[in-house]
C-alpha cells in the first residue's frame, strides 16, 4: 500500500487526511488475534511499511549525500505527511480521552 503510486501522488494535505482515516480505522479494530480485525495486523500492515520505508533513508551512513537525491527526499516528505496525519488523530484521540 505505502508504496503504490496513487499513494506517492497524493498531496501532503490529502496524504495525511487518508493516514488519518487509516488511523481512526485501526484504533476501531478488535483486539481479537486473527484476520483483518486483529489490531496487530491492522497496525503492521499500516506502520510497518511507513516505519521501514522512512528509516532506511534516515539510518543510512550515506544520508548527507542521498538527501539531496529528489527520490530520497520524496520518500522522506511523503512518509513525515503521514505520520503527520496519523498524530493529528492521535493528539485529538489523547485529547478526548485524558
Amino acid at each position: 500500500m505505502h508504496n503504490s503510486s496513487e499513494l506517492l501522488q497524493l498531496g501532503g494535505p490529502a496524504r495525511r487526511k487518508f493516514f488519518q482515516a487509516l488511523t481512526i480505522a485501526g484504533a476501531g479494530a478488535s483486539s481479537t488475534p486473527g484476520g483483518l480485525g486483529d489490531q496487530n495486523y491492522f497496525w503492521n500492515q499500516v506502520l510497518k511499511p511507513l516505519e521501514d520505508r522512512l528509516l532506511a533513508p534516515v539510518q543510512s551512513e550515506h544520508l548527507s549525500r542521498l538527501i539531496h537525491q529528489d527520490d530520497i527526499r520524496s520518500i522522506i516528505v511523503t512518509s513525515l505527511e503521514s505520520l503527520i496525519g496519523m498524530c493529528i488523530v492521535l493528539f485529538f484521540y489523547l485529547n478526548v480521552v485524558i
